[in-house]
């Protein structure tokens, strides 16, 4: 077992020197270093060892380009994601911890649990005494009045930054808000509506539209979290669970049923096989290709769901042109296209883990597999390495982001062990 273990590590060193695998990793550690420092420093770290690269290039007649080239990206990557967090979040900077008066409308769909409610709001501006200050940076309030999805609204209160975690139920929401590049939180001291709605023509707009009238038309039939569990499954909102019954997710690990983006992607799949039955692969290829990319456009706010798409397409692209299918190229072509799109999404936790489990089994599935033959039986052996992987192999990174880990998500994780393996064919 160690030792295909050492093979697997071999095999992960030779991917590194594949372009794509480390262009995905540069790209990453610059995004995560620009949290950590200024962007002039930054810049002058990168011309540090531009210059060092060349000195030793020439002294020891060696090609550095390569190397150059993978400085570059890192660069990059500070770069878009520092200029990102400074247009998000500097927009309410000189009303922050003031009490102010923020203009806007509420730009994602509402989310309700155990009575109060939590609104995502895009600014047009911002006032504070009687100066008044343009920004279109999104701020988080929380409130007992109900709004709806579109409205326009008026709040008097302290806008605050978000500073370290904003754990609820063990969860980090200040960096959950941060990949939606949301910086700010406001305290409602007063809310005024006109009861007029915003009409915007963006995908996102549209995309949260749609979900909003899916919402409204289960809200008819149920409510509760039965309707919640509804919502999640047919929208993917799961922000509307009440607080035991996140609790009691959290607990059991059953919350990993209610990603609804591999039911929509295997729906698509399956609906685009039935309405083409004969025709050729590359007719149905491109038709999956053009269907799911669409998706993604109107859930291009959801990690997950950016990732198993891309993951999709690159996977159709990739064997399309060489033939053949390599697991580390196809998954680092979908995290740069990614980061790229949206740097903070390096911030959700959703994105890391799925990146972080996908490359987990395409690394360790076969050496754990061969630990448990000795149960004979190849479908159980197969079932069992599934499971263990799924549940020691993410461990760490799930104590990290929860603030440590659920003993019973172990022992239910492997009842609804068959979903990871749709998920693992998508």
């Amino acid at each position: 077992f160690f030792g295909d273990i050492c093979r697997c590590l071999c095999i992960l060193g030779m991917g590194v020197s594949f372009i794509l695998v480390l262009i995905a990793a540069a790209l990453a550690a610059g995004i995560a270093t620009a949290g950590k420092t200024d962007l002039f420093s930054a810049f002058v770290i990168y011309i540090s060892f531009v210059i060092s690269f060349i000195i030793t290039g020439l002294t020891f007649k060696k090609s550095m380009k390569k190397r150059i080239f993978i400085l570059s990206i890192f660069f990059l990557g500070t770069v878009i994601s520092s200029c990102s967090q400074s247009y998000e979040s500097n927009g309410l900077f000189p009303v922050d911890g003031k009490f102010a008066e923020i203009s806007g409308y509420i730009s994602e769909l509402p989310t309700e649990s155990n009575g109060k409610y939590t609104y995502i709001i895009t600014c047009d501006g911002s006032k504070y005494k009687d100066t008044v200050y343009p920004s279109k940076a999104n701020i988080i309030l929380r409130s007992d009045k109900k709004f709806e999805f579109g409205q326009n609204i008026g709040v008097k209160g302290f806008v605050n930054r978000f500073s370290g975690k904003m754990n609820h139920n063990s969860f980090d929401y200040a960096r959950y808000f941060k990949s939606k590049k949301v910086f700010y939180s406001i305290t409602d001291f007063e809310t005024a509506t006109d009861n007029s709605f915003r009409r915007l023509c963006t995908l996102a707009y549209l995309s949260n539209l749609l979900k909003d009238k899916i919402q409204k038309f289960v809200d008819i039939y149920t409510s509760g979290d039965d309707a919640a569990v509804l919502k999640a499954v047919l929208t993917g909102s799961k922000k509307n669970f009440s607080d035991e019954f996140t609790a009691v997710q959290q607990r059991t690990g059953t919350i990993r049923f209610l990603y609804s983006g591999y039911l929509h992607i295997l729906l698509i799949f399956t609906l685009t096989e039935l309405f083409f039955p004969f025709a050729r692969r590359k007719f149905k290829e491109n038709v999956y290709i053009a269907v799911i990319l669409a998706y993604a456009l109107f859930n291009s706010g959801t990690a997950s769901i950016l990732k198993t798409v891309f993951v999709s397409v690159f996977a159709v692209i990739f064997l399309r042109q060489k033939g053949y299918l390599h697991f580390p190229d196809v998954l680092s072509a979908a995290v740069i296209t990614i980061l790229l799109g949206n740097p903070l999404m390096l911030y959700s936790s959703g994105f890391i883990l799925s990146v972080y489990i996908s490359w987990l089994f395409f690394m360790l599935r076969e050496p754990v597999y061969k630990l448990f033959d000795f149960i004979g039986n190849k479908w159980l052996a197969r079932y069992i390495s599934m499971w263990f992987l799924g549940t020691a192999g993410t461990v760490p990174i799930i104590a990290y982001f929860f603030d440590g880990i659920a003993p019973l998500t172990s022992l239910f994780t492997i009842v609804y062990l068959p979903v990871i393996a749709v998920i693992l064919v998508l």
